[in-house]
Order: structure tokens, then sequence, then C-alpha cells
């Protein structure tokens, strides 16, 4: 039975095509309107420095899985943070920026090392829990008139420990759960910490009125 799984988990993840995994039920916490938020003149630039994760595969010990989804996680990270900046920001000068700067996406499952002991992995590789991990670090800059005027940072390591890997339904679902926290997480902080301490509108323009 071991044998036969980690030869369906080595295809999977080497040779197959990604996975498809739908994220929409978690939607509602990135397309938001914070409460009394929004109409912020600035431009959102969104650059993804993240580079790929490697498998890190053992025969004996615990052996770590990157995501193979047909939307990667940092691509997915870069469309969340542009759909929620998109409800606050009108995107219209570029003399007031927001730059979202991507630095790590790395978005992985690990198998236990107790499924690889020969004959007790037979016994645990179904009941075993599989910690699915989402690390991520996003630098957001504010700048006016090309100069950084705020730093704001997102270090975080999102973490599912009970998750499922055994199979490819169990690995999908647990994606899903370990995308919804990362969103709640994330973007909560960016609601309470970011946007009211380091967004500003622009002072409205008086005219003198004609009497």
């Amino acid at each position: 039975m071991r044998p036969m799984i980690w030869l369906f988990l080595f295809f999977a993840f080497t040779g197959c095509a990604p996975m498809v995994v739908d994220l929409s039920s978690s939607n509602h916490l990135v397309d938001r309107q914070p409460t009394k938020q929004g109409g912020f003149d600035y431009k959102l630039v969104v650059l993804d420095r993240a580079t790929e994760m490697k498998m890190d595969q053992k025969i004996f010990g615990a052996s770590t899985f990157p995501m193979r989804t047909a939307e990667k996680p940092r691509e997915t990270l870069e469309k969340d943070i542009a759909r929620f900046f998109d409800r606050l920001t009108s995107r219209m000068d570029d003399g007031r920026r927001i730059v979202a700067r991507i630095d790590r996406a790395d978005a992985y499952w690990v198998n236990p090392g107790t499924n690889t002991i020969p004959i007790v992995g037979m016994f645990t590789v179904w009941a075993s829990n599989y910690p699915f991990t989402f690390d991520i670090s996003v630098t957001f800059e504010v700048e006016e008139n090309s100069k950084v005027v705020h730093s704001y940072s997102f270090n975080q390591k999102i973490e599912i420990l009970d998750g499922n890997g055994a199979t490819g339904s169990g690995i999908e679902k647990s994606y899903q759960r370990l995308i919804s926290n990362y969103r709640k997480m994330m973007f909560d902080a960016l609601e309470v910490e970011f946007i009211p301490r380091y967004l500003s509108k622009p002072e409205p323009v008086h005219t003198p009125s004609s009497n």
C-alpha cells in the first residue's frame, strides 16, 4: 500500500499536470470594502520577485512538497493584492503609489517522517496529519513623488497542522483552507494596520467663490 501511495505522490507532484483548485469560496475575504475607507488617490504597482521553491523528498524522514497548482500560489497572492486595492484606490495619480513587493510566496505541505518508516508507514499514511504552510513576505511601500514615505511588511507563515496529504482531494481541500486562512490574516492586517496608519486622502482643493 505504502509504495503505491508514494508512486501516486511522486507522479502527482513531478510529472502530471498541475492541480486545478477552486479558491472562490474565500473570495469574500479579498473582495471587501473596509468600513469608512476607500477613495484613496494612489496607483498600485505589484512587483513579484519571489522564486519557486523546490521539492525536498527523502526516502526516510519528512518530505516537503511545493503546491503544484494551475494558478501558482504567488500568482494567487498577486491577484488578491490587486483586487483588494482596486476597491480602495483610484489608480489615477502616478505621483502617489502603493508598491507591493512580493519577496516570498511558498505554499507547500509536509509528509511526516513516520510515513516513511517501513511497516509503520503502512498504518500511519492515512491517519497522519500533514502540515500545510503558506510562507509569505510582502512589503507595501507608500510613495509620494517617487519618495518612499511609509513602509509596511507582512511576513508570516500561515499554517494548517491537520491537513490531509494522503489523497488528491485531501490536498485540494487542505489548500483551500490554507488560502482562506492566509486571506483572512493578511487582509485583516492591511485593513486594521496598514490603511488607517499609512494611507491619506488628498486634501480637497478649495476654489475661491465668485460673488
